[in-house]
């Protein structure tokens, strides 16, 4: 009994040192070359406006299931990003109204709305747009994937929400509406997350077909 905890304490150390190595690879790459947050956006821009009405139109193209997981995690991202910005701005005025206080609706209860929508709307629409693939790309594979791009965006989303309450507290400290100081932080925020879990989504989707 004391063999197979010390098991899987050694197996649980493992893969935690493994996953931790992962993600810093991903930074590592974007910190050596920053162009990859604008490219990963202009790849999730590309295939939600070009790739995707193409489909529509020529709808014999075949693609291969590494391009259709690849534009499936494009479609999911921007649907996560559609999903955030509403909720920023439904949250802020819901919180303003109850405690009247401008600061605590930009900084806290935007930000908890946009971690948690996110997170969650990109689970599932990655999932439900990846269905019907069988054992070449199962369920099971997809939940993984899935895990493995909220954990590569965790460090992304902590520096973020630590940096942009300053950032729009100083904004509306300047002179400007909270609405363009939630709007500001959004860009940003965008460019940057959608960056991140792009290049993590592509990165994972090339190790199932390497």
């Amino acid at each position: 009994m004391v063999l197979i905890f010390h098991h899987h304490i050694r197996f649980f150390i493992k893969k935690a040192h493994y996953e931790i190595l992962s993600t810093v690879r991903i930074y590592r790459d974007i910190l050596r070359h920053p162009t990859l947050l604008a490219h990963g956006t202009y790849q999730v821009l590309r295939d939600i406006f070009y790739e995707l009405p193409r489909s529509f139109i020529y709808k014999k193209i075949h693609k291969d299931l590494e391009t259709h997981l690849d534009e499936s995690a494009s479609q999911a991202l921007t649907i996560s990003e559609l999903m955030t910005i509403p909720g920023n701005y439904i949250w802020f005025f819901i919180w303003k109204f109850f405690v009247n206080n401008v600061y605590l609706a930009s900084i806290i209860w935007a930000n908890v709305w946009d971690y948690f929508s996110g997170v969650i709307s990109y689970a599932v629409a990655y999932m439900i747009l990846t269905r019907g693939h069988g054992s070449a790309y199962s369920p099971r594979k997809a939940l993984v994937d899935n895990l493995e791009v909220i954990k590569d965006c965790l460090p992304a989303s902590f520096v973020l929400y630590v940096s942009e309450a300053p950032l729009i507290a100083g904004l509306i400290a300047l002179g400007f509406s909270a609405g363009f100081a939630i709007a500001v932080n959004l860009v940003i925020a965008v460019i940057i997350f959608m960056g991140v879990a792009k290049y993590s989504a592509t990165k994972q989707i090339e190790k199932r077909f390497n």
